[in-house]
């Protein structure tokens, strides 16, 4: 894909996932959790280069994390710090393994060990 096809792509979806989190009846809900998990494993990987859409992103998770002591809140809480960490980072090149996938889906930072020879 061209850059540029590249970029839409991911715009799009970043707006499909701001429309699944928004205004959910059962904030605590296993679907609407599902949906924020979602989000979460998004916002380590990759944000948006559209400025506009950043800020709308940013303004989503900030008025979703609000309420702190839902499963929303937590996990929008969540999304802040890994859009601000994957902003300074860049965008990744490869996925995420499955023991990062378990640490945002649990919300969780990753400790690993690495041993140099």
């Amino acid at each position: 894909l061209f850059r540029s096809e590249k970029e839409t792509l991911c715009n799009e979806f970043f707006l499909h996932l701001v429309k699944q989190t928004t205004d959910q009846p059962d904030p605590n809900s296993r679907l609407n959790v599902q949906n924020w998990r979602f989000m979460a494993l998004t916002c380590g990987v990759v944000v948006p280069r559209s400025k506009d859409l950043l800020a709308y992103l940013m303004a989503h998770l900030k008025r979703c994390s609000l309420e702190p002591s839902s499963e929303e809140g937590k996990f929008a809480q969540y999304c802040v710090l890994a859009v601000q960490r994957t902003q300074r980072n860049k965008n990744r090149k490869y996925p995420p393994s499955r023991q990062e996938n378990l640490c945002v889906i649990r919300r969780r930072l990753i400790h690993a060990r690495f041993y140099f020879m």
